[in-house]
């Protein structure tokens, strides 16, 4: 498959790449259809704050699902993903087994992994995913719009703390 791969800092390389192997049971293989571009994105590629090299970026994304979880929770609309399903995906991987996690605090968990950032992401033509994390889309919506899910709910948390509530003006 093709890749944007960061081979170091400053260092990014299109390139074919292995096809990634299955990392668990309820992983599903997305075809990726649209990815956005994070600030944390260029602090990653160009101001030496990847985690590790080579890496292929990109958490912020939507497409297609390609293969479904071999074992995923079928009480979950994510576990019950078809081949060609769209969905948008989100990227934080908590462990599920620490006290944040426990407490529903998934942001708060301290043996976390990331798509696009401690393991490879969306700049690539597939990408690997827990059936948990995906977001059926609707089909109405395009996927270049939803892959913006990740940011837009970023925006909502921050704007949810400032205690603003209707009729209040902001920029986001």
């Amino acid at each position: 498959m093709k890749a944007l791969v960061l081979v170091g800092n400053g260092d990014l390389r299109y390139d074919d790449v292995p096809l990634p192997k299955r990392p668990s049971s309820d992983a599903v293989l997305i075809r990726v259809t649209a990815s956005g571009i994070c600030s944390s994105d260029l602090d990653r590629g160009f101001r030496g704050k990847a985690y590790h090299y080579p890496l292929i970026m990109g958490h912020e994304f939507a497409g297609m699902v390609e293969e479904p979880a071999e074992k995923a929770a079928p009480d979950l609309p994510s576990g019950k993903a078809r081949k060609g399903d769209p969905v948008a995906v989100f990227p934080l991987i908590p462990c599920g087994k620490c006290e944040a996690c426990m407490n529903g605090d998934l942001a708060q968990c301290g043996s976390y992994d990331y798509l696009g950032s401690r393991s490879d992401g969306a700049f690539a033509e597939y990408v690997w995913a827990p059936a948990q994390n995906l977001f059926p889309v609707p089909g109405h919506v395009d996927l270049i719009h939803a892959a913006m899910a990740e940011p837009c709910a970023v925006a909502l948390h921050a704007v949810s703390r400032m205690r603003v509530s209707r009729g209040f003006r902001a920029a986001v």
